[in-house]
């Protein structure tokens, strides 16, 4: 996870680690039953004694736009970031938000572009890639933040150093945090759309992480470093795909 993602996220973490619903509790057990039975072995037994420590600890359900130019190139991803109402409460309450989870669209914007400065060396969670290339992105733009059923929900636009053309390389992006402490998914199969690009449709593939890799990530403690980019194992990919 970025460091200075903000303070809210710090709160987060601690109830997260006190406080675990009886539906994570369930899945969790389910998980270990199911590991155990695949022969993964009596290691992840832990999970269900101790369900709190395992990652992740917060969750993002994410939409994404891609915008194309009149020359048939990507320009721009847009995103909507829907943040877990647990963060949402700390968030506000950094604010010195009450229950009533009223904060003017100034602080809101404040709050998002803070969130999003932090994750500018982390490429903003957003990982595109052209044939082998990495895509770069030059920064932000459009900045909107509003709340929305007790969530708060952050939109903004990466634009591309330099416009890829889908229909001369592959292009693909993933959207994820590398230490996996958030999870964040596309909300459902219409999550991802495109803009102004008739002729191209974009496929989102569902990550298959390995029964091993699952096992590491449910017995990280809340406060354990990461192995590097495990996330990646966690993360969807949406690919493009166009017409010539």
């Amino acid at each position: 996870m970025a460091h200075g993602f903000g303070l809210a996220l710090k709160k987060h973490r601690m109830l997260y680690y006190n406080t675990m619903t009886a539906l994570a509790r369930t899945i969790l057990r389910s998980l270990s039953f199911f590991l155990v039975a695949g022969g993964a072995g009596l290691f992840v037994l832990c999970l269900s004694s101790a369900p709190a420590r395992a990652h992740p600890h917060a969750w993002i359900d994410v939409q994404s736009e891609i915008l194309f130019d009149a020359q048939g190139q990507i320009t721009g991803l847009r995103q909507t970031w829907l943040f877990d109402e647990f963060y949402t409460e700390f968030a506000l309450q950094d604010f010195g938000v009450g229950q009533k989870k009223t904060l003017d669209t100034k602080k809101l914007l404040e709050l998002g572009q803070q969130n999003l400065d932090n994750l500018k060396p982390f490429g903003y969670f957003t990982f595109m890639d052209a044939d082998t290339t990495r895509v770069n992105f030059t920064g932000y733009r459009d900045v909107a933040s509003d709340i929305t059923d007790n969530r708060i929900r952050l939109s903004f636009t990466l634009i591309l150093e330099n416009p890829v053309h889908p229909q001369k390389q592959a292009v693909s992006y993933r959207i994820y945090d590398p230490s996996y402490y958030i999870d964040m998914k596309h909300v459902d199969k219409d999550g991802v759309t495109i803009r102004n690009a008739p002729s191209c449709r974009a496929t989102l593939e569902r990550p298959k992480p390995d029964v091993a890799i699952i096992a590491m990530a449910g017995a990280l403690d809340k406060n354990a470093k990461a192995p590097d980019d495990l996330g990646r194992f966690f993360a969807e990919r949406v690919r493009i795909h166009c017409q010539p």
